[in-house]
């Protein structure tokens, strides 16, 4: 409270429109990379998920070939729904020559064994307010509930940059003030960023030469 006799005028400044801030959950840490269930969903929740992955197993063969450039694989039966039957190529393996698979082996698959690099997401900004309209009155009053008593400095007057209210000689307390809006439209701001940034790429090619599905 402002006791009698310590002011002699109140300025009334007009409504002036801020920037927007972003609003929402705290921006998710960067998604990992790892291989999916074969034949399952893409799954974003603990991170962003390759539909196919591929597993090599070493092993012996026994027998003779028609041919020596090629190795004899024990038969067996279909492999389970959604799997091939496919044979690796040695390493290393040059990405920008990558060998012709075999006619018992024709479709080709280029797998990774681990990725490099890291992706995010542009932080979210808010651009300058458009379209603000926005204009309030004040009142003041000498008790501090704004209830006018024993009476009112003033009610209801526009607030306008500029504008003064001079009480000359006269002594009165302020003892609290109020406001209300006559016309409030906040606008909008643009929204910035959120977008892509960074790049994970594949390290340690491998390629694979399969057979067809067993129900092809």
């Amino acid at each position: 409270m402002l006791p009698s006799g310590s002011f002699s005028s109140i300025e009334l400044a007009a409504p002036s429109v801020t920037g927007c801030e972003p609003i929402g959950d705290p921006a998710p840490k960067a998604p990992g990379f790892a291989p999916g269930p074969p034949g399952g969903p893409k799954s974003f929740a603990n991170g962003i998920y390759w539909g196919k992955y591929a597993k090599a197993c070493h092993g012996t063969a026994e027998g003779r070939c028609e041919s020596t450039s090629e190795t004899c694989l024990p038969s067996t039966e279909p492999p389970p729904p959604e799997f091939r039957q496919c044979v690796q190529y040695t390493l290393p393996v040059d990405e920008a020559n990558l060998p012709q698979c075999p006619e018992a082996f024709p479709e080709r698959f280029l797998f990774y064994r681990g990725t490099t690099g890291k992706v995010g997401c542009s932080p979210c900004e808010c651009g300058e307010p458009s379209g603000a309209k926005c204009s309030a009155t004040l009142s003041a009053f000498q008790d501090s509930t704004c209830g006018g008593v024993p009476m009112s400095l003033f009610e209801n007057v526009p607030a306008l940059d500029g504008s003064c209210i001079n009480f000359g000689a006269a002594s009165f307390a302020l003892g609290s003030m109020s406001a209300k809006w006559t016309v409030n439209e906040p606008g909008t701001c643009e929204p910035k960023g959120g977008e892509h940034v960074g790049e994970v790429k594949g390290v340690d090619p491998r390629v694979f030469c399969c057979q067809g599905l067993p129900d092809e």
